[in-house]
């Protein structure tokens, strides 16, 4: 998982938090590179996938229902792009006492965009051949979501530096399984949708 670049940006290592916005680009973990302290965060994001142009069908209810995944999928990162910006303007301002009420703010309004995105993934009229890993990609964002409101919750418990890390480190895995579990539903998605020749890339982490 990529966070070293931005770890560096956000205060005691919120930056892993970060880690959450991967599960719903299906396991895309994009390119921090190694850039300077001024840098943003959100300057390069990934964008989760990408329909027309490509050969093959544009029609038909799995396609119509792959175009709403994505839709689902990228208003979730822009959600997600939108707290990361407000966390990063508080931040600037906050006294050292006003950060665990500012990282709680922020993992509340992340669960937030991730829970709207499962109800409207919940809603969707899925194909049945897509009804799995339809599923198991459910699953994998609200394994993530769970991580998160954990570690918002104990945030007030966490004193010094040493437990922070020992609670990042946690949670740092528990975000790794759930971005597995995702990004192998976004797996069979995509070769679900290349054996019915669709002209649509959910670009999953190979």
């Amino acid at each position: 998982m990529k966070t070293s670049a931005i770890s560096r940006l956000l205060p005691l290592g919120v930056a892993l938090l970060l880690a959450l916005s991967l599960v719903l680009a299906c396991g895309d973990d994009g390119d921090d590179g190694a850039g300077e302290d001024t840098a943003s965060p959100t300057s390069s994001p990934t964008n989760s996938a990408t329909a027309s142009p490509l050969s093959g069908s544009t029609n038909g209810p799995l396609f119509d229902y792959l175009t709403s995944f994505l839709e689902i999928v990228e208003d979730a990162e822009s959600g997600t792009v939108g707290a990361v910006e407000r966390f990063n303007e508080t931040s600037r301002e906050i006294t050292a006492d006003e950060r665990i009420p500012a990282m709680q703010t922020y993992l509340s309004e992340i669960e937030t965009v991730f829970t709207d995105a499962i109800d409207r993934l919940e809603a969707l009229s899925v194909p049945d051949i897509a009804v799995t890993p339809h599923g198991t990609f459910i699953e994998g964002v609200r394994s993530s979501i769970d991580a998160g409101e954990s570690v918002r919750l104990e945030l007030p418990d966490i004193t010094t530096v040493v437990q922070l890390d020992k609670r990042l480190a946690q949670f740092d895995t528990e975000v790794d399984a759930a971005v597995e579990i995702s990004n192998a539903a976004c797996l069979e998605l995509q070769a679900i949708a290349d054996a019915e020749v669709l002209a649509i890339d959910l670009d999953c982490q190979d």
